[in-house]
This record gives C-alpha cells, structure tokens and sequence, in this order.
C-alpha cells in the first residue's frame, strides 16, 4: 500500500471572510450555506458535524449547540 502522507487543505481566515461575504443570511437560497460556513469557521468543526445538527440540537436561548460524538471528531 502506498504510504503517502495525507494533507489537508485548510482556508485562511481571510479566505473564509471572502467565501461567506458572497452569500448572505438574508437570501432564500443562500442562508443555509452561510450558517454552515459560520459555523464550521467559528467551532472548527467538521462538515458531517455541521450537517449533521438537528433544531433541538440548537437552543438559541441558552447559546448552546449539541454535537452529538456520531457525527463530530473534533
């Protein structure tokens, strides 16, 4: 087997600005990308993590989100 050395790719953080300032919260078709995108920005989570949130994982009151360990290695 190959044992190449695996790299990721990572974006900058001005990268990331750049990407969510060309979609906006307030568009129909463009809203749940940038929450996507905010969020895996600001936890560092993982897309599957991110993805994976139900509503009654987010309690907006308390500022809280659940990740639950079937969808989230960080």
């Amino acid at each position: 087997k190959d044992e190449r050395p695996r790299t990721v790719a990572a974006y900058t953080p001005d990268e990331v600005a750049a990407i969510v300032a060309q979609i906006s919260p307030d568009q129909a078709l463009t809203w749940r990308a940038w929450v996507a995108l905010t969020l895996a920005a600001a936890t560092g989570r993982r897309q599957r993590a991110v993805l994976g949130l139900f509503d009654r994982d987010v309690d907006l009151d308390a500022g809280q989100i659940t990740w639950r360990a079937a969808t989230d290695k960080s």
